[in-house]
């Protein structure tokens, strides 16, 4: 890792706060997990 590619592991729910306060500066990309469970 040339340290290049800024990467963040947080809680879903602490993400849009910290966005919000510009702690993740200008954000270009970002990829989203997501899973539906169904009976």
């Amino acid at each position: 890792n040339n340290g290049e590619i800024a990467y963040n592991d947080i809680h879903l729910s602490q993400m849009a706060q910290e966005v919000r306060y510009g702690f993740m500066g200008k954000v270009n990309v970002a990829i989203i997990e997501a899973c539906e469970v169904t009976p």
